[in-house]
């Protein structure tokens, strides 16, 4: 599957090929369309400035979609001074119309061109000229809007680096070069969790979000988030005719009993409930309690014993064995009553829920507890995201060669496929300290996407801006989480080269000094070592 995504600008700071516009764009004038296909289709999205193409979407457009056609208008016309109109009508696919579908309309059906919900998952884009117009669709809706600008990258090379900056080429003129593309990314779920992305502190500027191809959560999304065990299941609704249900439930330091069976049934019924609430979500976190308090009664205790590897006390066992039977019947439901669509769920691997039920065998490899006599009960679907907070990790040290990091994440490997790294980009004790990680950052996501990981999210401080060339990062990150083959230390470069422009060779002196800056503390102090580390005083 093709990469779109490709370092396109001389680095070098001697040779800047770019200039930075009032409007804050940068441009290329009067180059050729820098797509690699030489094979067109004869038509003309563009000619000497004007246009006979029109902006096709649903009636009922989602925001992505809206936002899609939106951009689409915005820079085709910047670039070609051609204005290419939205339409809405409900058109039938025809050979000879001149139109630029987005989404999920009648136009693209007809077309026969498909976005298989298997291939593609919630993000990855599909662009394809077919006839004389151009489809780009996803089976989710952020695919649509990144097919689109995967559209604007192969005919007008643009990029996005920041807020207002942005590279594109100026061609009156653009030819519709035949397209047949697929492009997915390396992480179906990519956030950046940070003061610029998280709505409920003021930030959540979802526009630039999506302009750097990250997820962003809009509460409708999801039905349920966060620990959820006591918004799901209150103690003011059930504890006092339930009692049984709760393990220590009069003190605040309770749990559910996750192997109590009416609590299963009623905990199904309430996640339904929720569900509908929201009915357009996607996502729903079903998570304990955020502490390390456990249930003892010896229905758990029996199961914990029987999956828990030999002297050891596993306590996720109860939650994997109550998970499964959740999610399965959720999922019967929502097929049911939502037909098409596709459910995520979330737990936690921290606190009672950080260590899996796995075993190394014989040959060294981690395996399931309960598999040599074939049971495969703590396998968790495919669709459960366990999400795992890499607190205590070396931020300068690669998950790979750093043994418990690596090992933990092989463990969680062997029964879950869906694994989601919750890394820290940033020191969260004193953020005015700017941090340096990007290759180990780098490291970290190949090998995650080595095991098969399909989410990936980097925390950062969500109640202020941190200093160290924070935008920057958030570049780097953006791009390697879309595409993990890329140099993160070049990307720094390209940003530096575009977003600063004649001021480029000063920024790049700092950026450097303060990467020798850091890497003394590193020596000196092992800073960086775990997230929580206190360095202010150095």
């Amino acid at each position: 599957m093709k990469k779109f995504i490709r370092n396109s600008l001389c680095i070098a700071m001697a040779t800047l090929s770019v200039m930075a516009t009032a409007c804050g764009a940068t441009e290329t004038a009067n180059t050729l369309p820098p797509y690699d296909s030489t094979e067109y289709t004869g038509y003309y999205l563009a000619e000497n400035g004007s246009t006979d193409y029109s902006i096709l979407i649903q009636e009922d457009a989602t925001d992505q979609e809206s936002f899609a056609a939106q951009e689409l208008q915005t820079l085709f016309r910047e670039a070609t001074g051609a204005y290419l109109p939205i339409i809405t009508e409900d058109m039938s696919f025809s050979e000879n119309a001149k139109v630029i579908s987005i989404g999920d309309t009648s136009f693209q059906k007809g077309s026969g061109v498909v976005a298989d919900y298997d291939v593609l998952k919630s993000t990855g884009a599909r662009l394809v000229s077919k006839g004389s117009s151009v489809i780009c669709v996803g089976a989710g809706d952020d695919g649509s809007l990144y097919a689109t600008y995967d559209l604007l990258d192969l005919l007008l090379d643009y990029e996005y680096f920041d807020i207002g900056v942005y590279r594109i080429n100026k061609s009156a003129t653009v030819k519709l070069p035949v397209l047949d593309s697929t492009n997915i990314p390396d992480f179906d779920f990519r956030e950046i969790g940070d003061f610029t992305h998280e709505a409920s502190v003021g930030g959540g500027d979802h526009y630039n979000s999506w302009r750097r191809r990250l997820s962003f959560l809009k509460p409708d999304d999801l039905a349920l988030d966060g620990h959820t065990a006591s918004v799901i299941m209150p103690t003011s609704m059930y504890y006092d005719q339930h009692k049984d249900w709760y393990w220590d439930g009069g003190s605040s330091n309770w749990q559910l009993c996750y192997s109590n069976e009416e609590m299963t049934k009623e905990y199904i019924e309430r996640v339904k409930y929720f569900i509908q609430q929201k009915p357009t979500s996607t996502i729903a976190y079903l998570t304990d309690n955020d502490h390390y308090g456990w249930c003892k009664c010896s229905k758990c205790t029996e199961n914990i014993e029987k999956y828990s590897p030999e002297g050891s006390h596993v306590s996720t066992v109860t939650f994997i064995l109550f998970l499964n039977k959740v999610v399965k019947a959720v999922d019967e439901w929502v097929a049911e009553t939502y037909p098409g669509k596709h459910m995520t769920y979330v737990m936690y691997a921290y606190q009672c829920t950080k260590f899996p039920p796995v075993y190394k065998n014989a040959q060294g490899e981690f395996v399931p507890c309960g598999s040599e006599n074939g049971d495969y009960s703590m396998m968790i679907p495919d669709n459960v995201r366990v999400q795992y907070a890499a607190v205590e990790a070396n931020r300068h040290v690669p998950f790979q060669e750093e043994a418990t990091e690596r090992d933990f994440l092989k463990s969680w490997q062997a029964i879950a496929k869906s694994l989601m790294i919750y890394e820290y980009p940033q020191d969260a004790q004193n953020v005015l300290i700017p941090y340096d990680g990007v290759q180990s950052h780098a490291e970290n996501l190949r090998y995650a996407k080595e095991l098969g990981h399909t989410a990936y999210r980097f925390q950062g401080n969500y109640l202020t801006l941190s200093s160290g060339f924070y935008y920057l990062r958030l570049y780097v990150l953006s791009k390697l989480l879309w595409d993990t083959t890329l140099d993160p230390e070049q990307l720094a470069l390209e940003y530096i080269d575009n977003v600063y422009a004649d001021a480029a060779p000063v920024m790049l002196e700092l950026y450097q000094e303060i990467r020798d800056r850091c890497a003394y503390l590193r020596e000196k102090t092992n800073y960086g070592a775990q997230v929580n580390g206190n360095y202010l005083s150095i």
